[in-house]
């Protein structure tokens, strides 16, 4: 069986989804074309006219089914290779351009831009895949507002369609982060950590004001704070440097694995602050690693993190710092079973047998 894997902004979750969905195959020749997950703006409107002229012989080939993200412009892919028109295809939507929220500088046009080519892509896909419910319910929603705005020549009897196409398949967790916890939550500083983007969406404001709230209140903790980071970061993370040096035990990126697991598993909370999270697989790493969570009441995380672990959103982000503070004091003061959150419905083992049975593609026995 011969599968066309796109990957148009191959950042960590989307290259973390390809790797597993290659390994977790046999009796698949696979080819696989990724573009760097980098200038946002340029790579998503741009990417078919970079693989037209680059890999044109690879994309005239014959294919028995093609899988792309949603940054794919897969409806102009399939406009300029008449073979890709009639193979089938599976797009996966890591997110949608509905509901991300916009940084100051995106205007109106740019939005409306990539919202419109959101559209075409769920459109021109045979079958969309979806690694959240709330995902697929902020695209459906986003579109039905979306047509409402056209003056005319709009009608929604798309979205139907859409949905009916439509289901929900989380990004399989790898099995390594699923082990069982050796210690229990020091009581007197407790180990808190914060793993995610080094980005504006990810709350890295909220985050300050938790932890300066944690102080006025007297909470002793110490701080992992690791993730992805680029060339740019929001100032917060560098006053966070400097305010609470003291209680940082790992501040930046940490390459190793096998030492960011062992991060995890020392760790006694994982924490989110995000404005958007289509699934949370930094949360999900941690939690398999035994990481009590707290995360905002908010995005995918109620649909696997129990109420009593996700804490009231407000629109002041001091606010919202101040109840996260107030939660972890709570969680230090009330003693918690470990692993008290199951996650383990999206491991790889459960997760990789239902794509293959979407895509009708074979199952590696090693997985």
């Amino acid at each position: 069986m011969k599968i066309l894997l796109l990957s148009a902004y191959h950042a960590q979750s989307h290259a973390r989804w390809c790797r597993g969905l290659v390994n977790s195959t046999n009796h698949v020749d696979w080819t696989v074309l990724t573009l760097p997950g980098r200038r946002f703006s340029w790579r998503y409107p741009g990417n078919a006219y970079s693989w037209f002229m680059t890999q044109r012989d690879v994309l005239q080939q014959h294919y028995d089914l093609v899988v792309c993200t949603s940054m794919v412009n897969i409806a102009v892919l399939r406009g300029l290779f008449p073979n890709l028109a009639h193979t089938r295809c599976v797009v996966y939507c890591h997110e949608n351009q509905f509901a991300y929220p916009l940084q100051h500088e995106i205007v109106q046009r740019d939005w409306l831009y990539f919202a419109i080519q959101n559209l075409y892509t769920v459109l021109a896909g045979d079958v969309i895949l979806f690694n959240s419910e709330y995902n697929k319910t902020t695209l459906l929603e986003g579109i039905r507002k979306l047509l409402k705005k056209m003056p005319d020549f709009a009608p929604r009897s798309c979205i139907p369609e859409v949905e009916a196409k439509s289901q929900v398949l989380p990004v399989p967790i790898e099995e390594e982060f699923f082990q069982p916890r050796t210690h229990s939550i020091d009581r007197d500083w407790i180990h808190l950590v914060w793993n995610h983007r080094w980005e504006y969406d990810k709350g890295p404001d909220i985050l300050l004001h938790t932890l300066r709230s944690l102080v006025r209140q007297g909470t002793q903790f110490k701080l992992s704070l690791v993730g992805q980071q680029f060339s740019r970061s929001p100032d917060s993370f560098a006053t966070i440097q400097s305010e609470f040096n003291d209680h940082l035990l790992h501040f930046g990126f940490v390459e190793s694995k096998s030492k960011y697991q062992q991060i995890l598993k020392e760790a006694d909370c994982i924490l989110s602050t995000a404005k958007h999270d289509f699934q949370g697989l930094a949360m999900m790493d941690a939690i398999g690693l035994g990481c009590t969570p707290l995360a905002p009441n908010r995005l995918a995380y109620p649909e696997y993190i129990p109420t009593e672990y996700l804490y009231s959103v407000s629109d002041s982000e001091e606010i919202e710092g101040q109840t996260l503070a107030r939660k972890i004091q709570g969680l230090k003061d009330t003693p918690k079973p470990w692993n008290p959150v199951n996650i383990s419905s999206h491991t790889a083992s459960a997760l990789w047998p239902k794509y293959h049975k979407v895509l009708n593609i074979g199952i590696h026995t090693d997985t």
